[in-house]
């Protein structure tokens, strides 16, 4: 008799079965949203925009004076308007609606795009008008620029009216708690709340005033170049006619000196309507006008200067001559326009004093000579297509530097030379990417397609001679202040990143130290400078190992001797109260010379010079730290709140909570910090970020990639379940060592692996052990690049005769710590040892090792089934490693290449694999693998624990399984990205597992990321993906559905 509450199980289990075949059948892959992965935080290269000031913190070091002022009260905010908010509480994303009309009031055309520029971050994004309407989205009381495109084509044709003057776009920003968008007064950095700007207007553009500039002087005598030119006097007038006051300051600014931390600027005071005694090195650039730190910067703007209201370009030439305009385009080779006058306007608002924007950029490009450093001084001109107009740049060792602006299109030549010609034609456009940054775009590629930012491919010359390239290298070791540490692109997957030998970074290991003697610290005092009698702590920082090295104490105005490593770049930190210095950037190559600072080719330093802080400082060190605003998006771009975002570095930990989409945080300047998400819902593809003082390019401060170089824009979170989907791997120039755990980058990050003396541990004598030191260099800085935090798996390959007893760290006291590790059997025999790391770069490994004990080979069974499994080609041994494992049953779920089967290889007699002959011929079905159980096959599907391929687990994205024994498809978009030829195949259950093999006849166009490594014989894939997202919809699908069985069994079980 069926009782009523087993007749309800029963209905409530056929509705539950119901439940799982529509589930399955359901058509997900359709329904699914279609959502594209969620774009890069970094940008894609290294250009800076170029600002025509120089930074104020950078000019206020060298132009203030040593008594202290006492900062002035804060004025009262009038009604209408509001303080710029600072707290992080009260910042969030707000989102705001602005129509867009022409001076008819008739809308713009739908696709009109606008710009919205950050100028606190140095960002902009576009916004297309939509329905006659912008939506923006902005991080609420924070100034932004809005205007037109320069993609859009009215960019020539008209203008915004409601624009300030002298920007050429709307200053804006929105209150937290406002719907509206309003104007921005800059000047006294507040809302103008009773000024909203709900409507853009565009008017068609009227023409423009020339350049004043005096007629040419007829006869004149040449300076070499170099050399000081005396300069006649200059008139300086204002635009109504009038001479400028006397006593006004000018400031002259050599270009070639701005990267030179100790250069203080040429200051003039004009007298009788004149500046008089002015020297200039010929045939160099020069600024001259009012710096952000002159008296007088907000009471006038400089007429006629190039993209600039403060500084004009000049440069001399000529004997007691005046001095000549230096053209943007062509510099020295323009027309000459000799400057007899300089015209000033006197402010009356102060929205004229902003400067226009600029879209110009700096991109650093690397000159190969068949692989090898190309030497310097060679002539590249750079040719405007669009107007004709070109300039000579020399090259520097390896490099040449262009300065380029956005939506123009450029052809760089090799001009006539002893040596070289261009093996290729190179044309491209700086056009601007989605993060709205510009790049070097090669024609014919689009903004976004990496293989077509023209800094990932090296400028390729012909020798004329025939002869060999490489005698121009640079020798390793050997820094001569060339080697700029700054200069670091980023670069796709080129053919080169595979090609750095040891040697081309041999400086991180060099040994040989070198002594920094007798260093002045000295004050400016009046027109000279002083010793600085106080006690100052300066810190030496070495970049190129990312270590912090010595602290040091200034007595009676000079440095104690200081040890540093011969030809590496130093960061030298001042810490004191009182007293400030920017950062210090030098090498320092012989015991007893000056340093040459690595920011400036070749130029000693001969001192280190202190400024006078405005006002006391208690904490120094904080005072070090570089405060910086990020927005945080999901990855579909909406803003996150409430999640805790950590920086930690080797010497510091930073946690900083985000409020409504912003995260407000500080960090020590030019210090490595990796980048984590403490929360159990998100994760990042984490990443070192640097804090750098970029003011010697006319910039500010940004956060860079240390990975890529790129300046960081915002933060992307991803679910928590895509954690590790986008990690690569990197194999050593040897191909014995892998490591993941990150996503390195494209080819600028390699993985060092030394062999050092058994003699550098302690505790191990008279054992089988070998000692590494598995570095990750960063080859675009030459640096080793300390990851302290993260979850890094190794595998490395096994002598043969040997297994592995015990992998250790050492840690910083010398002492042996375990490490987790398993031994693996290889698709060809051969053995990996795989380990775990929490940190790379920080501590040497050990491997013990052990004679390897050779097990038994399991005797294939012939199973009762009709099918018949296919029969291996040799045995299959187990992992016999011998004596005591220690740690190396934990679980080991995602190793590198060479090799990964999850734990000691132990295959089962209980499974076999039933179609034989596997092979996939390139179609669209995938691979079909069928597992059996010889003797409880209709549990094979619930045991199924997960599928590897030469030694490495599989995403369950790439496959299949459904109920039939355990039917395993291969997802085709997973098996192009394998190497044609045979593979090794394993499927795991809870109780066993079985070994097979496949081949990939013939493969699509799509090849592997990196190929294949090989060392005697051994094949080693290199960096597979398996994060294919293929497959989601219907593992979800079958996930849910495999729950609900799980109910069904369970209740039919219990009725049983």
């Amino acid at each position: 008799m069926v009782t009523k509450k087993k007749e309800l199980k029963a209905k409530v289990s056929g509705v539950l079965l119901t439940a799982i075949l529509i589930l399955t059948m359901m058509p997900w892959h359709v329904m699914a949203d279609d959502t594209s992965a969620a774009e890069g935080t970094a940008a894609a290269n290294a250009a800076t925009t170029e600002s025509e000031g120089v930074s104020s913190e950078a000019a206020s070091a060298t132009t203030r004076d040593a008594a202290q002022n006492k900062p002035a009260a804060a004025p009262a905010t009038p009604a209408g308007e509001k303080p710029l908010a600072t707290s992080a509480s009260s910042k969030k994303v707000v989102k705001a609606s602005v129509k867009v009309v022409y001076k008819d009031g008739t809308p713009v055309e739908d696709g009109t795009a606008f710009t919205l520029e950050d100028p606190d971050n140095n960002d902009q994004k576009d916004y297309e008008v939509k329905n006659g309407k912008l939506e923006l989205q902005l991080i609420s009381d924070k100034q932004y620029r809005l205007g037109l495109s320069w993609e859009d084509e009215k960019m020539d044709t008209h203008k915004v009216v409601e624009a300030d003057a002298n920007l050429g776009t709307i200053p804006v920003a929105i209150a937290s708690n406002g719907k509206t968008l309003v104007w921005y007064d800059r000047h006294n950095k507040k809302l103008l709340e009773n000024k909203p700007v709900t409507t853009v207007t565009l008017k068609e553009i009227e023409d423009n005033d020339e350049t004043p500039s005096e007629p040419k002087p007829a006869e004149k005598k040449r300076v070499e170049k170099g050399e000081l030119a005396n300069v006649r006097d200059i008139d300086v007038t204002l635009d109504d006619g009038t001479p400028m006051p006397d006593g006004v300051q000018l400031e002259l600014i050599d270009m070639s000196r701005v990267a030179d931390w100790s250069y203080e600027f040429e200051k003039y005071t004009v007298k009788d309507g004149k500046i008089h005694g002015v020297k200039m090195k010929a045939e160099t650039q020069y600024k001259i006008g009012m710096d952000t730190a002159n008296p007088s910067y907000s009471d006038y703007t400089i007429v006629g200067a190039y993209n600039s209201k403060h500084l004009m370009r000049i440069y001399a030439r000529y004997e007691n001559e005046y001095p000549l305009y230096y053209d943007y385009d062509e510099g020295i080779g323009a027309p000459e326009k000799p400057i007899a006058k300089l015209v000033f306007h006197k402010v009356k608002e102060q929205s004229e004093l902003e400067n226009p924007k600029s879209n110009s950029n700096i991109t650093v490009l690397k000159v190969s000579d068949g692989g090898y450093v190309a030497k310097a001084g060679l002539p590249f001109r750079l040719v405007r297509k669009d107007n004709g107009k070109s300039k000579v740049i020399y090259s520097e060792q390896g490099e040449v530097t262009i300065n380029t602006e956005g939506n123009v299109p450029y052809e760089l030549k090799l001009d006539e030379n002893d040596t070289y010609v261009m093996k290729n034609k190179i044309e491209f456009t700086m056009k601007q990417n989605k993060q709205g940054k510009y790049n070097p775009i090669i024609e014919g590629y689009d903004a976004n397609d990496i293989n077509g930012y023209l800094q990932c491919s090296a400028i390729e010359l012909v020798r004329k001679d025939g002869k060999k390239p490489g005698s121009d290298i640079v020798k390793p070791g050997e820094n001569t202040g060339n080697n700029n540490i700054e200069d670091c692109n980023p670069c796709g997957e080129c053919e080169d990143c595979a090609k750095y030998k040891p040697e081309q970074y041999a400086k991180i290991y060099e040994k040989e130290k070198v002594i920094l003697k007798n260093m002045p610290v000295l004050r400016k005092s009046g027109n000279e400078y002083k010793p600085v009698n106080k006690k100052v702590t300066f810190i030496f920082y070495n970049a190129t190992t990312q270590t912090i090295e010595t602290k040091v104490e200034s007595s009676n105005g000079v440095l104690p001797d200081v040890e540093m490593v011969k030809g590496n770049n130093y960061i030298v930190f001042a810490e004191d109260g009182d007293f400030e210095m920017p950062n210090a950037y030098m090498v320092l190559n012989k015991t007893g010379e000056k340093p040459v600072p690595s920011k400036d080719n070749g130029r000693k330093v001969d001192a280190f010079y202190l400024t006078l802080r405005s006002m006391y400082v208690s904490n120094p060190e904080a005072a070090k730290r570089v405060a910086y605003t990020l927005p945080v998006f999901d990855k579909d771009h909406n803003p996150i709140d409430g999640v805790n975002i950590k920086f930690v570095s080797e010497y510091d930990e930073v946690t900083a909570k985000v409020n409504e989409g912003v995260v407000e945080y500080s960090l020590i300047e030019d210090q490595n910090y990796m980048v984590y998400v403490d929360d159990p819902r998100y994760t990042i593809d984490s990443f070192p970020m640097t804090m750098k003082d970029k003011s010697e390019w006319g910039a500010a401060k940004y956060a860079f990639n240390h990975f890529s170089c790129g300046s960081v824009n915002e933060l992307i979170l991803k679910p928590k379940s895509e954690e590790g989907k986008n990690n690569t791997q990197l194999i050593d120039i040897d191909n014995t060592t892998a490591v993941t755990g990150l996503h390195f980058g494209n080819g600028e990050y390699l993985v060092s692996v030394r062999k050092l003396p058994n003699e550098t541990v302690k505790g191990l004598e008279g054992k089988d052990y070998e000692v590494l030191d598995i570095d990750m260099i960063n080859m675009y800085r030459t640096e080793l690049s300390k990851l302290v935090r993260g979850n890094f798996k190794i595998s490395r390959l096994v002598p043969d005769g040997k297994d592995v007893k015990q992998v250790y760290y050492v840690d910083k006291e010398g002492k042996l710590v375990k490490v987790p590790f398993k031994q693996i059997l290889a698709s060809d025999g051969g053995y990996i040892v795989a380990f775990d790391m929490p940190s790379m770069s920080l501590y040497n490994n050990v491997i013990e090792y052990t004679d390897h004990k050779q097990a038994e080979p399991e005797k294939p069974v012939t199973p009762a089934e009709p099918e018949k499994p296919v029969t291996p080609e040799k045995p299959v041994n187990p992992v016999n490693p011998g004596n005591n494992q220690g740690d190396n049953n934990s679980t080991q779920p995602n190793v590198p290449t060479p090799g990964n089967n999850g734990g000691n290889t132990n295959v089962s007699p209980e499974y076999y694999v039933a179609n034989g002959n596997l092979a996939w011929n390139g179609d669209d079905n995938g691979l079909l693998i069928v597992v059996k159980s010889k003797t409880d096959d209709e549990k094979t599907f619930e045991r199924f624990k997960g599928v590897e391929i030469d030694g490495k687990v599989v995403d369950p994205s790439n496959y299949d399984v459904v109920k039939g024994s355990a039917r395993i498809t291969l997802h085709a978009s997973y098996l192009r990205s394998l190497r044609p030829g045979k593979h090794a195949v394993t499927a795991r259950f809870s109780n066993g597992s079985v070994n097979s093999e496949f081949a990939v006849v013939s493969r699509a166009a799509n090849k592997a990321p990196n190929g294949k490594a090989t060392l005697n014989g051994k094949n080693i894939r290199t960096v597979v993906k398996t994060g294919d997202s293929a497959g989601f919809e219907f593992m979800f699908a079958f996930v849910i559905a495999s729950m609900l069985l799980g109910v069904v069994v369970a209740m039919r079980k219990k009725n049983a």
